[in-house]
């Protein structure tokens, strides 16, 4: 399985403007059938940093629909990564999710990498861990990205250690929160099933994904 997260900032106070224009292009993505899902977080101590994580669909595309300038004069967008387009490696999560905060986590650090794919094993009983998803990325696959559904009060820091991390490796961590999502809901599929679309493989975006969200039906599939 394969996505692109990008990662996107606004200007200081322009927040609520980025949501709103980047929800559109992604409602756009998902009904011409470029993505099946596209799901929105922005990072919890800075709520000018937005992540874009997407689902290709069958014509995917890692762009947001349209120009990057004309989305950056339109709506306070001020920068935007490349894309970044990554695999599923594994991931795991417990059921029904415990009460969770959600981190990302990025290095390139061969320890860090082994206490990620560690955490993702069925023996390892840690309750600190609500669940966790694992990616490389495609161009670099010494680059691995996790999110992870950690408990209050504990930091990815404080799991990967843990899990044989070195305490002095290199790494970037962020706690998120998922702003909402849009997706294709499947063909006579339940409504009451599918209530809220959002990526396969980012697990965690169920148990804090409230309104506003968005199943993109109807597109005559």
């Amino acid at each position: 399985m394969r996505l692109t997260l990008r990662e996107i900032r606004s200007r200081v106070g322009d927040e609520a403007c980025v949501r709103t224009a980047l929800r559109k292009q992604a409602t756009v993505l998902v009904r011409t059938g470029q993505a099946d899902a596209v799901l929105v977080c922005e990072r919890a101590d800075v709520p000018q940093d937005f992540l874009w994580i997407q689902h290709h669909g069958v014509a995917a595309s890692p762009r947001i629909h349209g120009e990057d300038r004309a989305l950056a004069l339109e709506s306070g967008v001020v920068s935007h990564g490349d894309p970044v387009p990554v695999y599923v490696v594994d991931g795991v999560y417990r059921v029904p999710l415990p009460p969770c905060q959600v981190w990302s986590v990025e290095t390139r650090d061969e320890t860090v990498g082994r206490a990620l794919l560690r955490a993702c094993r069925p023996t390892i009983s840690d309750r600190r861990i609500g669940g966790l998803s694992v990616y490389r990325t495609i161009a670099d696959p010494s680059r691995m990205i996790g999110f992870l559904a950690l408990v209050p009060d504990i930091t990815p820091r404080d799991v990967l250690v843990s899990l044989g991390a070195d305490d002095d490796a290199e790494w970037a961590c962020h706690r998120l929160q998922v702003c909402w999502s849009v997706g294709r809901l499947p063909p006579g599929g339940s409504s009451l099933s599918s209530r809220v679309p959002y990526p396969r493989a980012t697990f965690w975006a169920r148990m804090s994904l409230g309104p506003p969200w968005e199943a993109a039906t109807g597109m005559g599939s």
